[in-house]
């Protein structure tokens, strides 16, 4: 089972399709995305194709402060897309996962402390992560962030990069795409 992932978009509609275009050649069982989307129109280049696979998202700090939740929420009914808001959790391929944007470092730190967690999904920084962190009662927990579409930031080398990513869950092979 393959788990695509992408974040901050920020409405760029171009680096969506192609982001949506590279993820769907590799067969995604579902899609997530990690916030800051932009407009409720976005959603509909998620392509949702039920039967092929589904579509869900957490809401970002930019979706809220731009009043885009409403719409957003909405327009995920109608296409059959699950709307998270702030924060979600689902089951893949034996593993747990949580997924929240990440703007409040708190939260972020205290998901990843609980263990409850396999993998903890995460945006905000728009840079690229994919870490081992120990939670409070010993666990490892991936920690992935998937990048940005728009804006993205300068990583650790100082290297900007437009990235998305595709995961086998069950091998826990994360392919990071370059747009």
């Amino acid at each position: 089972m393959h788990l695509a992932l992408l974040s901050d978009t920020h409405n760029n509609a171009q680096q969506m399709t192609w982001a949506m275009q590279s993820l769907h050649q590799r067969g995604p069982g579902f899609v997530i995305h990690c916030g800051d989307i932009g407009t409720a129109s976005m959603l509909d280049l998620f392509r949702v194709e039920p039967g092929r696979y589904a579509a869900g998202f957490v809401f970002g700090n930019d979706d809220e402060n731009q009043g885009n939740c409403a719409a957003l929420r909405s327009r995920a009914l109608e296409l059959g897309v699950v709307c998270f808001e702030r924060f979600g959790e689902f089951e893949m391929g034996g593993k747990r996962f949580a997924v929240l944007h990440g703007d409040d470092e708190q939260k972020l730190a205290a998901t990843i402390a609980t263990g409850e967690y396999d993998i903890v999904l995460h945006g905000h920084t728009h840079v690229w992560r994919d870490q081992q962190s120990i939670a409070a009662n010993g666990k490892i927990v991936r920690v992935i962030n998937p990048g940005a579409l728009d804006k993205p930031r300068p990583n650790e080398v100082g290297t900007i990069e437009r990235t998305c990513a595709i995961m086998d869950v069950e091998q826990g092979k994360l392919l990071k795409i370059y747009l």
